[in-house]
């Protein structure tokens, strides 16, 4: 009788402990551990990547550091433009940033931030969040890892709509149209992949100054082509 006890009491013991090992597992391909590659470790250890120039080229092989953070951070809801929530910037955009905001108003156009500044901390949350949607091959199309992503920059943001749409509507349109006049220029243009490393992103916008916008205009290069040939 004993002996049958202490078998059963074993069955459950090993039941329990792979219910345990299982769901383990199951939360670690959940939230995956971030790992940087050489090249990037390389990148934020020795090149010690300053984020303050608006001309820093920062993308899947030119990343910041882990404790970087941007100078002159404020907080986007002083400035009364349209926001998702409290979102920081730095304040060096923020002139052009409200008088392009100001101007789509004008225009009927209503330009609304939904991402900005992201710490390091921020980006690993948000690039677990994008391969838990979608898998690690896709997600590395549509977000950067930790120290790669021009958020952690304080000079980009995401406006209305995380959709391909959005290039369609007039925010979309507009922006398009105008928002190099304000300093502003898209990140990740359409069939630009091959370049950027990642997919089409009509709502990404980074702040490199109005000078800067209009060279690049000008020149008929995409961002990272333009940052590298003016750094």
């Amino acid at each position: 009788m004993k002996l049958k006890i202490l078998f059963f009491v074993i069955i459950i013991v090993f039941f329990l402990i792979s219910i345990f090992i299982f769901f383990q597992k199951a939360d670690e391909d959940k939230n995956p551990e971030v790992i940087l590659k050489p090249e990037i470790i390389q990148q934020t250890e020795s090149k010690k990547i300053n984020g303050d120039s608006l001309l820093v080229q920062v993308n899947k092989q030119y990343c910041l550091p882990q404790d970087y953070v941007p100078s002159g951070l404020v907080h986007i809801s002083e400035y009364g433009i349209p926001e998702t929530k409290d979102f920081l910037l730095r304040k060096i955009v923020m002139p052009d940033l409200e008088a392009m905001v100001d101007q789509a108003k004008q225009d009927g156009v209503e330009l609304r931030i939904i991402s900005a500044y992201r710490s390091y901390q921020n980006q690993i949350e948000t690039y677990n969040y994008w391969v838990d949607q979608l898998g690690l091959e896709e997600a590395s199309r549509q977000s950067a890892l930790p120290g790669c992503s021009q958020h952690q920059l304080g000079t980009a943001v995401d406006f209305n709509e995380l959709e391909f749409s959005f290039t369609y509507t007039s925010a979309g349109i507009w922006l398009s149209k105008n928002a190099w006049q304000y300093g502003w220029v898209i990140s990740f243009p359409l069939n630009s992949e091959s370049i950027t490393g990642y997919a089409y992103e009509p709502w990404h916008y980074r702040y490199i100054g109005k000078d800067n916008a209009l060279k690049m205009q000008k020149s008929g290069l995409i961002l990272s082509k333009f940052l590298e040939e003016n750094n």
